[in-house]
């Protein structure tokens, strides 16, 4: 009978159960917060309608929605069977990380990078919403594997098979696409090197998968991103914060692990690639943020399974058992905190705010939603509740999804000089209120 270190499927199989049970675990408890509604209500939309607003607003998303659209036409738009795609790729990116990690190293840092990967409270939070993000990791986990076959067996079928998939990763998510320069680093330090022309191709096939994308950054609107924040220090260490689930154990191993594997002459391809994979996204995140802001942490998610690589690496090489032991259950101990805001947070309670909305239209209130966008949200669980956009009726109640110094100026923006004067707020979450407002 075969070891269970000889069954290469056992422990991919396993950390991919551990990984769906920890991102199953209370899936209904937060309703749909603003980002997901609008999902939801996009693939309502015609499917011409929806093709046009994708290429306007989200090809970043292009392939989830596509699929999420069909999908949610068969199985309905509940919270939990919204979710469950996200849900099964976060698990199967940190089962193929587990393989990913034997590949490069050995079984040891695979199963802990799979492990640690799979307990990080951010990749667990954002492998609960139905966004694109899990499924760009899965997709940042793919086309490293099969860029890894190409230059262990190349052909031009492995890296056309490669570039295919890198293409079809940047409509996952643009932040995939920069994992792919990462593996362009790599390239070179592998020995024997394949042909240059090999990886050459693979970026023609690539470069022409990104016509669409450059398309829509050279004539789509702005509107997706014109929320995000100017490049600054504190930008930049944010989402690097973000990438290692504010795990400062973790951050400080993968530095470690960065370093020794680069220095070892056994290893230092497999390590550039790791390497590579880690540093090219947010080297890349901020020099594109130079001319257009384009930084947020949780795009950098995408980084989160080459810092797990890396941490389990040093881990892993430290002299003695012992430390070895410490190290990973420091690792996971620091997992812990963030694990547990993920289950205890509930920011956008759209469901308590449908119920204020609903019993506030029996009043006679007309109902307002700042910011505006975030009617979608209430559109998914009080469809049949008219929204204002201007101040109307004798009374009037502002549901306002924003942090206190935000919503005063959202409210007062919007009331202007209205003959209105504030009269309650009720708190429907933790930066959710509804403001109840009377004419004068």
């Amino acid at each position: 009978m075969r070891s269970l270190s000889e069954q290469k499927w056992a422990w991919p199989l396993g950390v991919g159960l551990f990984a769906s049970a920890l991102d199953l675990y209370d899936l209904a408890r937060r309703s749909f917060w603003i980002d997901e509604a609008f999902n939801i209500v996009l693939v309502r939309d015609g499917w011409s309608t929806f093709i046009r607003t994708i290429g306007v607003r989200e090809p970043s998303q292009a392939v989830y929605l596509v699929f999420l659209k069909p999908y949610l036409g068969v199985v309905g738009d509940g919270e939990i069977v919204t979710r469950l795609p996200s849900v099964l790729a976060g698990a199967l990116a940190a089962a193929l990380l587990v393989d990913l990690g034997r590949r490069l190293f050995d079984l040891r840092v695979g199963v802990l990078s799979g492990v640690l990967f799979a307990v990080d409270g951010k990749f667990v939070e954002w492998s609960q919403y139905a966004r694109t993000y899990s499924l760009a990791v899965l997709a940042s986990v793919i086309t490293t594997m099969l860029f890894l076959r190409a230059c262990r067996r190349p052909s031009r079928r492995t890296f056309v098979q490669y570039a295919v998939a890198g293409a079809i990763s940047i409509y996952c998510h643009f932040y995939a696409g920069f994992v792919l320069v990462g593996h362009a680093a790599a390239f070179t330090l592998r020995r024997p090197r394949p042909s240059i022309r090999s990886l050459v191709e693979a970026w023609i096939v690539i470069g022409v998968g990104l016509i669409p994308f450059a398309v829509y950054v050279v004539a789509g609107t702005r509107s997706p991103v014109e929320w995000i924040p100017p490049l600054h220090a504190h930008e930049v260490w944010s989402a690097i914060w973000f990438a290692a689930g504010e795990n400062a154990a973790l951050l400080v191993l993968a530095i470690v692990g960065a370093a020794a594997v680069l220095r070892s002459a056994g290893s230092r391809f497999e390590g550039a690639v790791a390497v590579g994979w880690a540093v090219a996204p947010i080297v890349c995140g901020s020099v594109v943020s130079v001319l257009k802001p384009a930084l947020v942490p949780r795009f950098l998610i995408v980084v989160t399974p080459a810092l797990a690589l890396l941490a389990a690496y040093a881990a892993t090489r430290l002299a003695k058992t012992r430390f070895q032991v410490v190290a990973v259950l420091l690792l996971v101990a620091l997992s812990i905190p963030a694990l547990v805001h993920t289950y205890t947070q509930n920011p956008e309670d759209w469901r308590a705010a449908a119920k204020t909305a609903r019993a506030a239209v029996r009043d006679g209130s007309t109902v307002a939603v700042l910011p505006d966008f975030g009617w979608r949200a209430l559109d998914v669980y009080a469809p049949d509740v008219v929204r204002t956009t201007r101040p109307a009726g004798r009374t009037m109640t502002v549901l306002v999804s924003a942090a206190p110094r935000a919503r005063r100026g959202l409210v007062a923006s919007f009331i202007g000089r209205a003959p209105y004067r504030l009269v309650r707020i009720d708190r429907v979450g933790p930066d959710f209120v509804a403001e109840r407002w009377v004419r004068r």
